[in-house]
């Protein structure tokens, strides 16, 4: 693949990474939308059925029965991430949530080390551990600390990593294209999404909810659907050209407008100097990554064998 077409790829993802988490919140905070799992479910089928309509000529038919044996891990990591993902973004503040979730970025150059066997430099490592460290003091500076809602961002880091490794692994040893990832990911997840809904939700209240015909709302809700499509697509290319790791990274990068943007969105970002100081340390450490790692001339060591690492 082509440094131009990497590129290209990588910029989609940041970009609908941002319409995303901004119209997530929006959703939530600002419209007061009262299920995320129901949002979560919404985005997986949107994903599934778009696919199917489009993209159903590139979806193998051969090997169907074996195929959720091989997806099944990533499903469900994948089912508790989108699910982790909006509940913390509906929880915390924009600022402090993109902080937090750079820890997972911690969590999987751990985790490529030990199951991919990739390794790095000593200067990825630090900005890593930077980046770590900011968003510690970001958390201490807190003033408005929710128990839930850092419970929430654990898990999602905790999901986050287990997605992009098992992402990686599929990808490298069972030949799925991005598409066929996507399609089968999304079909499994589906049961799983539903039952948590049919368990947890109100649809009293969902059915009830006084915006359901308002413009504005409905603007953003049917764009944070159409946006999970292209977000799912993109990461899965990213991470399949580049890595997990990088992949999370530039997340964070597209982050640094989601940091001080989002202190302007939703209403619930309460500054103190602390709390900033730490934003801004973390924000450095993902410039500093994303320096070290496209001009250092050490390349990645690789793994020699192609085994799944993960299960």
């Amino acid at each position: 693949m082509s440094t131009g077409r990497i590129t290209l790829t990588a910029l989609v993802y940041m970009c609908f990474s941002v319409s995303i988490i901004f119209s997530n919140k929006l959703v939530l905070t600002t419209f007061k939308f009262p299920s995320y799992l129901f949002l979560a479910l919404l985005q997986t089928l949107f994903s599934f059925v778009l696919i199917q309509a489009l993209c159903s000529s590139r979806i193998r038919s051969d090997d169907f029965l074996e195929i959720p044996i091989k997806i099944l891990p990533l499903s469900m990591f994948s089912a508790l991430d989108i699910v982790m993902g909006i509940a913390s973004t509906g929880s915390l503040s924009l600022p402090l949530f993109t902080a937090l979730r750079r820890i997972s970025n911690l969590f999987i150059m751990v985790g490529e080390y030990f199951l991919l066997g990739t390794k790095r430099s000593i200067s990825v490592y630090l900005s890593v551990i930077v980046m770590v460290i900011g968003a510690g003091i970001a958390a201490i500076g807190d003033i408005t600390f929710d128990p839930i809602g850092y419970t929430y961002i654990f898990i999602n880091n905790v999901s986050t990593t287990g997605k992009a490794l098992l992402t990686k692994s599929r990808l490298r040893d069972y030949d799925f294209s991005s598409i066929e990832l996507i399609y089968f990911n999304s079909l499994l997840m589906l049961p799983i999404l539903s039952i948590l809904v049919y368990i947890k939700c109100e649809f009293s209240e969902i059915v009830q909810f006084e915006y359901w015909f308002d413009p504005v709302f409905l603007l953003y809700f049917l764009f944070s659907c159409c946006s999970a499509v292209a977000l799912n697509y993109s990461v899965v290319q990213c991470t399949q050209y580049t890595s997990a790791l990088t992949t999370s990274i530039l997340g964070v990068i597209k982050n640094i407008l989601v940091t001080y943007g989002g202190m302007f969105v939703g209403g619930d970002y309460v500054y103190t100097t602390l709390n900033f100081v730490g934003l801004t340390i973390s924000t450095i450490g993902a410039i500093l990554y994303v320096l070290y790692n496209y001009k250092s001339t050490q390349p990645e060591i690789q793994p020699r064998n192609s085994k799944t690492l993960i299960s």
